[in-house]
This record gives structure tokens, sequence and C-alpha cells, in this order.
């Protein structure tokens, strides 16, 4: 029951960074996973959270966007593990004056354009020829896949001993030509590429 209880404050801290992400310049405790957490809803509800986060701490180049009223487009690759959770999470919101739309592309094949993209586990056999694939594009690309940072892509989300984990590939992001803001660097497990 502790775990439950400790869980709950969790998810109404990362949903409260959602609705007002400004709170992210003081770094806190990382929050506690139930301890079946695995692909639990309440985990996905907490990414979604994440991924919010992630595009209101990232400055795009002004030549990823049409003009200046176009969406921030967030994008989810292969099966859609949130539900309904990130549609919840970005309904009604901004980014910077941008409206905020999500797509969704069931294989690398249907990719279109995007800023934001979360590489579903189900794409892990993908993932070298999807980074080949955006190599000239401003694409913050973030996936639960183990390594997934490792391997080139920007951000990965995980669970280590019931606590959810954030690495941000700085080597990555500068490649994306993305700037990540250090508030959200300092949250991080900050790596570079393996060499």
């Amino acid at each position: 029951m502790k775990h439950a209880k400790i869980f709950s404050r969790a998810t109404v801290l990362l949903l409260g960074l959602a609705l007002a992400p400004s709170t992210l310049s003081e770094p806190a405790a990382p929050p506690v996973f139930a301890e079946s957490a695995g692909d639990s809803v309440e985990e996905y509800l907490l990414k979604a959270a994440f991924l919010y986060n992630f595009a209101n701490f990232t400055t795009w180049p002004d030549d990823a966007f049409e003009d200046e009223r176009s969406p921030l487009v967030f994008a989810v690759l292969g099966e859609d593990p949130f539900d309904e959770h990130l549609i919840a999470t970005l309904d009604e919101k901004h980014i910077n004056g941008r409206p905020l739309k999500l797509v969704n592309y069931a294989e690398l094949e249907e990719l279109g354009d995007c800023h934001l993209l979360f590489v579903s586990r189900s794409e892990a056999a993908h993932v070298a020829q999807l980074h080949t694939l955006l190599a000239d594009r401003a694409v913050f690309t973030v996936s639960d896949i183990d390594r997934y940072a490792h391997m080139g892509g920007v951000a990965r989300l995980g669970i280590e001993e019931q606590r959810p984990v954030m690495e941000i590939n700085t080597s990555a992001a500068k490649r994306a030509d993305l700037q990540i803001s250090s508030q959200l660097l300092k949250l991080a497990r900050v790596i570079e590429d393996d060499t």
C-alpha cells in the first residue's frame, strides 16, 4: 500500500509538470512506480507527461516549422502504448504559442513530418533505419526501448529499480539541431553515443 500512495503523489507531480512545466527548475526526487509497473496504464500516463515536458524544454530551429502558427507535431511510431493518455496530456495545450498535434504512424514507411517522435518497442528492429531516415531532420526521438539513447536516439524513458529514468543523448540532440534546456538536462542522465 505504501507504494500505491507514493505512486499517486508521483502521478500528481508529473501531471502537474505537464500543466505547469516551469516547476522543472527545481529538481525533484524521482517518483516511485508501483511494484507491477511493467507496461501499466500508470506508467504510460507518466511517460505522456514526460513527452510533453521534453517538448516544452526543447527549442527547434525556425525552419522546422512552415510558419509561426504551424503546430508542434507529436507522433507515435508503431504500436501505441499510451491508450488515450497522450491525447489527454496534449489536449488544448500550446507550446511557445504553437498548438499541439498528435499523429500515429503504424510503420516506418508511413512516417511523415513531426517534431517529437515516440518510437514504440514494436519498432526496435528498425531503429538504425529510422535514424538514417531522420538524419537531416530536426526530430526529437524518444523511446522506452532498452539503450535507445545509446543507439543514437535523443532520449530514452525507462524504469530501473521501480523508478523512472530519463536518459538524454546530447550528441543526438546536436545532430538534430535541437537545443535542450539545462533545466531538463539537470533531471536526466546525460549520455553520448556509443562509440
